[in-house]
């Protein structure tokens, strides 16, 4: 079995794998204790009545760009220009992201926008309007305007 876990922001990792493997352990009679447990490792456990492997990969921390910096005020008076009447708001969100690998190495302003219902993203039913499409174009052209005269 393989699992793919999204991480929320301040997890503590460790911490859920030392849990996650000492619940796992109970469950097939084995030593939880068999080897160090972290976020860079592979264990096996062997119980009386099953043996699980276990290999953590893939995972980055997630993390939160400044909200208060001249990209974002650039984007959300881009928003509020060329879509009156929509109020440019957050989300959260904690999936694999370029942002969660560059943003902390590089300490700079950073955000994701785009179109659509971010719900559905990665979903058989993720769909586009073309009207919506075209208006966040306009906006990223907008947003990039707005930037370079603030700059």
């Amino acid at each position: 079995m393989q699992l793919g876990i999204r991480l929320p922001l301040d997890f503590a990792l460790d911490e859920f794998l030392t849990d996650l493997t000492t619940w796992l352990a109970a469950r097939i009679e084995a030593d939880p204790y068999a080897g160090v447990i972290n976020s860079t490792s592979d264990l096996t456990l062997a119980g009386s009545n099953a043996s699980v492997a276990l290999r953590f990969y893939g995972h980055e921390k997630a993390w939160r760009s400044d909200r208060n910096n001249m990209l974002v005020r650039s984007f959300q008076a881009a928003i509020r220009e060329i879509a009156p009447g929509t109020r440019p708001g957050f989300v959260s969100k904690t999936g694999t992201s370029d942002m969660n690998v560059v943003g902390p190495a590089w300490q700079c302003p950073i955000l994701a926008y785009g179109p659509g219902d971010s719900t559905l993203d990665h979903t058989p039913n993720e769909h586009l309007d073309l009207d919506e499409y075209w208006r966040a174009v306009l906006v990223l052209e907008q947003a990039l305007c707005n930037l370079g005269a603030s700059l």
